[in-house]
């Protein structure tokens, strides 16, 4: 292997090992003669309309699960937890923040008591781990308020979930609902339940 003749250009510091070929990008760049590297029209254009694509189905996606659907409240989804069940929706609710879980809540309709377990249908609320976005200023937001002992009022976009039985920290609650995307967040008051 011997070095690059050419050289390299300051402009372009991918260039400037002369041990390198094409920039380190063999897939999308070709140097038949040694001395001048360039662009493989056909993979450059298949590359750049994959990206394309890529990013208007992304925006597309992002935009219907923002604007799209009715917002309901989380009585209207305990209410009729079987038709919401495993499906996303779009919920304003409260976030209360425990020691060592987060529920939702809707001081116009408090749980109800199950009368199969004698517990109340509490929801535990949850984050996506493949979709949300943990950096996402709202979520900063959001972390802020429930550090500070806050509830906080939030519009999110989520997956509702009915395991049939309780679920999370000894069993606190009924339902879960799986944050994927917050719309809005805002203090909604001090002090737990």
């Amino acid at each position: 292997m011997r070095p690059d003749p050419v050289g390299g250009l300051f402009a372009d510091p991918q260039t400037l090992n002369k041990y390198s070929y094409v920039r380190n990008n063999p897939v999308n760049l070709t140097d038949p003669t040694g001395h001048e590297f360039r662009h493989g029209d056909d993979m450059k254009q298949i590359t750049l309309l994959i990206l394309l694509l890529i990013a208007s189905i992304h925006a597309q996606s992002r935009q219907m699960s923002s604007s799209s659907g009715s917002t309901i409240t989380l009585c209207a989804l305990v209410d009729h937890a079987n038709e919401y069940s495993g499906k996303a929706v779009r919920v304003q609710t409260r976030v209360v923040s425990g020691p060592e879980f987060s529920i939702l809540r809707d001081d116009s309709c408090p749980p109800k008591e199950n009368p199969a377990s004698g517990k109340h249908d509490v929801v535990l609320a949850t984050f996506d781990q493949d979709h949300f976005e943990f950096k996402s200023p709202l979520n900063k937001k959001l972390t802020k308020l429930l550090k500070r002992n806050e509830q906080a009022e939030i519009t999110a976009v989520g997956n509702f979930i009915d395991p049939g039985k309780d679920i999370g920290h000894q069993l606190c609650c009924r339902y879960e609902f799986r944050i994927r995307e917050l719309i809005n967040v805002k203090a909604a008051g001090s002090g737990r339940p």
